[in-house]
């Protein structure tokens, strides 16, 4: 790496409720087409978007557990506990904010699937956000492209956001169909780490859902 280009690091921020093959797939993809040195696996406490009372969440000691024994042993993973440590309802401009602290010299690049980059311009301070980070997103293979009208920012910046969007390997997993999965006694050794699955399964997580809400 050259003197003169920043460190490059990566932040993915979800739920993780549970961390699925096409989480760490996004972090893959993104890091080999940005040249990203990291990955920071970033679980939320409480999504802003999640808050119904019916979303189940495993408690935040499992999520956090179930990252750490996903990404264990790749060096392009890491784990970053400030929302589960902060705890109440997860802003992503809190948390760049806090790692622009603790990585000043570095450019960070938030990761999102591209139903995550229709909303952007709804969260928190939207604008200050893209002033803290860049973002990468992740598109399904063979779907159209928004026009920047639809991203609901300003035309240099949502065009700016669209130069930022990759067709990386799609894998067609979410969390709730492996809760679901779950709650049906089906297997879900395909979705997830095969550590992951073994610790659902010895912690009883996600057992007996008569009904779901959110991915």
């Amino acid at each position: 790496m050259t003197k003169d280009r920043q460190v490059r690091i990566g932040i993915l921020g979800g739920s993780f409720n549970p961390i699925h093959r096409a989480h760490l797939e996004m972090g893959r993809s993104a890091a080999e087409a940005f040249g990203l040195e990291r990955v920071l696996m970033m679980p939320a406490f409480l999504s802003p978007f999640k808050t119904d009372p019916g979303f189940v969440y495993a408690s935040a000691e499992d999520r956090a557990e179930m990252v750490k024994l996903a990404i264990s042993g790749d060096p392009l993973f890491s784990y970053c506990g400030i929302e589960l440590e902060r705890g109440g309802v997860s802003f992503t401009v809190d948390s760049v904010r806090t790692l622009k602290t603790q990585f000043p010299d570095t450019t960070l690049f938030f990761i999102v699937g591209m139903d995550s980059l229709l909303g952007v311009h709804l969260w928190k301070e939207s604008a200050e956000l893209l002033r803290l980070c860049e973002f990468i997103t992740l598109a399904r293979p063979g779907v159209t492209l928004p026009t920047w009208q639809e991203l609901g920012f300003p035309e240099a910046v949502a065009k700016r956001l669209l130069a930022n969007v990759i067709r990386g390997k799609f894998l067609d997993v979410s969390s709730s169909e492996i809760r679901s999965r779950i709650a049906q006694g089906l297997p879900i050794d395909s979705l997830v780490p095969p550590v992951v699955s073994r610790y659902i399964e010895v912690h009883g997580l996600y057992r007996g859902l008569s009904s779901e809400f959110g991915a």
